[in-house]
């Protein structure tokens, strides 16, 4: 299955998005973490996420149905300002945040 990568910005706002926005991405099979070819999990920069979808427009249904996931558990409206949406196939990445797979 196709691996899709997104990064995005959120208005500010208090309390912070980030976190329920966040939440609700992995609730939608978005994840934080990205599995390295060492078997290490590496986090992921901030308001970065992965996941595996069927095709471009099933990737972008997930995203687009994060934000009202997010408002509803937040009870608050939330702005995307921006967003990247990408299918990558050979990932190069590292993180000074990881773990080993058990």
């Amino acid at each position: 299955m196709p691996r899709f990568l997104a990064t995005y910005d959120l208005a500010d706002a208090n309390p912070s998005p980030y976190p329920a926005f966040r939440d609700a991405a992995i609730k939608l099979g978005w994840a934080t973490w990205m599995l390295s070819s060492e078997g290490a999990w590496h986090r992921l920069p901030n308001a970065t996420i992965v996941g595996a979808f069927y095709d471009l427009q099933s990737a972008e249904k997930a995203f687009n149905e994060i934000k009202s996931i997010a408002e509803k558990a937040l009870k608050s409206s939330i702005t995307v300002e921006k967003h990247i949406l990408v299918e990558y196939s050979e990932p190069r990445f590292n993180s000074d945040v990881y773990r080993r797979e058990k």
